[in-house]
């Protein structure tokens, strides 16, 4: 089953849709297929990229545990370089960005809706940021660093060391999103409309000079973390937090 899809209408707005579904856990195979699809993307970029979690209540939950959870150090550092790569493709990709976030992202589906540039977050009850601290995790500092590239350094700071979730006010109020709609996926489409009107290069051109310098800093700061980061993934108290998450998860 595919994980995901994406397509391009006649104005050449591209849809990048999770499909993993319930929850829209990042599997082993949709980081696999996020690999593959945004190389796709960047050999013919559309003119717009709109990031969409689908139909549901959750635009990303984060890694799927139930198929990580016991792994070991050295595929555990694969699964998450190789992510961290997409992130970063996503972040350059030469042409502007929108996260149409329709609900819930936590963890790694919180970081993955920061690759954009842009991000348009559903009004109503719903969570957003990170969890790992809460589990024994350390959240790593190129997380930490993109984070802030879109809010401050401090908002990072605070949201990823206390694991203090929030909602789509504060997340407009913080830098999180750009802005609130009913449906972000309309609100995305109609902001896509918005960009090809403008004249020649300027958007896409303006957004690349922003965009290779998050990439940059999120890349070093990922390369000086991840064994900190491992660390803290394999400690006994997170270890047996991951598994009893893994376990609860499972019977969903």
């Amino acid at each position: 089953m595919e994980t995901l899809s994406y397509e391009e209408n006649e104005k050449k707005i591209g849809l990048l849709t999770l499909k993993g579904g319930s929850g829209n856990p990042l599997s082993p195979q949709m980081v696999h297929e996020l690999d593959k699809t945004l190389k796709e993307i960047v050999e013919s970029p559309p003119q717009v990229l709109i990031l969409h979690g689908g139909e549901g209540k959750i635009f990303s939950g984060g890694f799927s545990l139930p198929h990580i959870f016991d792994w070991n150090r050295s595929q555990i550092n694969d699964f998450f370089t190789s992510f961290t790569k997409s992130v970063k493709n996503l972040i350059t990709l030469p042409c502007p960005t929108i996260s149409a976030v329709n609900g819930h992202a936590i963890a790694a589906g919180f970081i993955l809706s920061l690759g954009t540039d842009l991000r348009i977050v559903r009004t109503g009850k719903l969570k957003l940021g990170f969890s790992e601290v809460d589990l024994g995790i350390g959240v790593p500092y190129g997380t930490q660093v993109l984070f802030s590239s879109r809010t401050s350094d401090q908002v990072a700071l605070r949201y990823a060391m206390m694991a203090e979730l929030f909602d789509p006010e504060t997340s407009k109020a913080i830098g999180y999103a750009d802005f609130l709609a009913e449906n972000p996926l309309t609100s995305a489409i109609d902001l896509a409309h918005d960009i090809i009107k403008k004249p020649g290069f300027g958007v896409q051109t303006t957004k690349l000079f922003h965009a290779q310098k998050i990439a940059k800093n999120f890349k070093e700061a990922e390369d000086l973390s991840m064994e900190k980061f491992l660390d803290s993934w394999f400690s006994p108290e997170a270890q047996q937090g991951i598994k009893d998450l893994a376990e609860k998860l499972s019977k969903k």
